[in-house]
Order: C-alpha cells, then structure tokens, then sequence
C-alpha cells in the first residue's frame, strides 16, 4: 500500500498550461455525453473559445492580485505607483527585483530596531559614534502647546562636515528614505545640543532642519 507522501504522476500538475486546465473544467462543467472528440467539430471549437475566456480571466485575476503588493507587482503594472507612493529611493538602474527589495526594506523593520537601526546605517558613512537621532514625546508637545502630528518628526545628528557637499547629502538621504517607515518624517542635520536647529546660521526660527 502507498504510503505518504503519494506520488503525483510524474509532475501531471504542472504539465498542463493554463488554457488546457480552463478547457477541462469547462468539458467537466459540461458533463459526459455523446459529442465527437475531433477538434474541428463546432462543440469542441465552443470549448476551446470558453476554456480561452475562462484562462484570461483567471490569468487577469492573478496577475490583479499581484499589483496589491509591491513585492509582486511587476514594471508593467504598478511597481512605479508602489514606489512613488512609499517614496523609496529608485536606481535607475536597478532590475524589478532590486526595486521590490528596496521595497521590502522600506515597508519593514527587521528586528524592531527602528531609529536606532538607521543611525547605524548613517554611521557606516559618517562614521561609529557620530549620528545621534531626536524626536519629539506627546508629553513634551502638549506642553508646549504644539499639535501631536509631531511624534512623527524625527532628526538624526550628523556632524557637518559630512553634510557640505550636494554628493554627501544624497547619500544620507538615500539611506534614511530607504530604511525610515513612511508614516515618519525624518531630517538629517549638523549636530547640536537641543532641539531641531535650522542649519542656516543666520536663521530666525531656531527650529528647522534641512529635511533628508
């Protein structure tokens, strides 16, 4: 007697197309009878033609239920709206894969490591020990009066000298677009010892970053 696993005959599963699995589901849908094999005859050909609709129209469901999410839309789809929608940073040269995986990371946080995970990103060019990150508590906005959409502000410290050139700037910019959640706004600006300072020396407010 069989035990399991049982065999499958030999990849029968998958030996037939889509369009030859549609037509078969139509002949069982239509029952046993009397009619002629040959594929020339005129219920055979009304066979074909449903077994083809039935194929396009389960082929259109899959390829629809790919496009709701961004690790299985496709370039010809809505790969581009997914990216323009979670602002991830795109490679012009970069293949569907790289560009899903870009996604991936922008939609995850592996480990639950949060800021702290993208400050360590930030030191792998500005060096070990130089990025700190603020952010703003609601115990700390309701005093001041100030509206809680703030919680979802956030600066990382960097020291300036890696923020002077367009080049230098790109690059933490790639980083903390790629690895921040989308809900969350994030800056990246000079070091300083209180709150978000302008990085304009000659700044009047006292309270705004260069946003990454």
């Amino acid at each position: 007697m069989s035990r399991f696993p049982f065999p499958l005959g030999g990849g029968a599963f998958g030996s037939t197309t889509r369009y030859e699995r549609a037509i078969l589901a139509v002949k069982r849908l239509m029952g046993e009878g009397g009619y002629p094999d040959d594929d020339a005859t005129l219920v055979q050909r009304t066979y074909a033609i449903f077994g083809r609709l039935a194929g396009a129209l389960s082929l259109s469901t899959d390829r629809f239920l790919e496009q709701i999410f961004p690790n299985t839309s496709h370039d010809d789809g809505i790969l581009a709206d997914h990216e323009a929608h979670l602002r991830a940073v795109r490679d012009p040269l970069a293949g569907v894969e790289e560009r899903r995986a870009a996604l991936a990371d922008t939609m995850s946080d592996p480990g639950g490591a949060g800021f702290v995970q993208i400050a360590d990103w930030l030191e792998r060019v500005v060096g070990a020990g130089n990025v700190a990150f603020k952010f703003n508590t609601a115990a700390a906005l309701d005093a001041g009066g100030f509206p809680r959409v703030g919680v979802f502000a956030v600066a990382f410290e960097v020291p300036v000298a890696f923020i002077r050139t367009v080049g230098q700037w790109r690059k933490l910019k790639e980083i903390v677009l790629r690895r921040k959640s989308v809900h969350v706004g994030i800056a990246v600006t000079r070091s300083v010892n209180r709150g978000f300072l302008a990085d304009d020396q000659q700044s009047l407010t006292d309270r705004d970053v260069v946003r990454a």
